[in-house]
């Protein structure tokens, strides 16, 4: 006959128990790994943005830059397209980039971005590169100005400094458009 002794019973439960948590423990660590892998690889890979770069009297920009605020990008191609909605033909500029650090800009002279804006068409920036660890990395920046202007909204200025030489610049045109009106009488 075999006989069980209660704390055998204890033992038994204590190990299923302590089974079953180590499991637990070994799906958080797994989720954990993952994670850091995820984060690992996204401090290495660069972040682009648009910024408008040149302001002028009205509120427009006649200048925009791309800005790399994550890791170093290399070997940097950058394909721009712009078209009126409903068009098929797109007006295309393609540029190359050494490298770029974090911080880094890249103007983007040949972008007609004042024209792109007052004639509400869709801009396209398509860029390829590679990250700090040599791998390929892509993004792809669009902005559709025909449903911005349409909403009624107006392009934002980066800095306040620029905005407060705005306000004064505007100010001065309106006192010169008034002189001229007086004169004109």
């Amino acid at each position: 006959m075999i006989t069980v002794n209660v704390s055998d019973n204890y033992l038994v439960i204590a190990t299923i128990v302590l089974a079953g948590l180590t499991g637990v423990l070994a799906l958080i660590t797994w989720q954990y790994m993952k994670e850091t892998r995820l984060m690992r690889k996204i401090s290495q890979s660069p972040s682009f943005s648009l910024v408008p770069s040149m302001y002028a009297l009205g509120g427009t920009f006649q200048e925009i830059s791309i800005v790399n605020t994550g890791a170093i990008g290399k070997n940097i191609e950058i394909d721009c397209s712009w078209k009126k909605n409903g068009e098929t033909t797109e007006n295309l500029k393609r540029f190359y980039v050494l490298s770029l650090s974090q911080n880094g800009r890249v103007p983007l002279y040949q972008v007609p971005i004042s024209e792109i804006i007052s004639e509400h068409q869709f801009l396209s920036i398509k860029i390829k590169c590679e990250d700090a660890r040599g791998e390929e990395y892509t993004e792809k920046l669009e902005k559709d100005f025909s449903t911005l202007t349409a909403n009624g909204r107006e392009i934002g200025f980066q800095f306040d400094s620029n905005a407060s030489l705005k306000s004064s610049l505007n100010d001065i045109a309106n006192k010169l458009s008034n002189i001229a009106d007086k004169l004109k009488r």
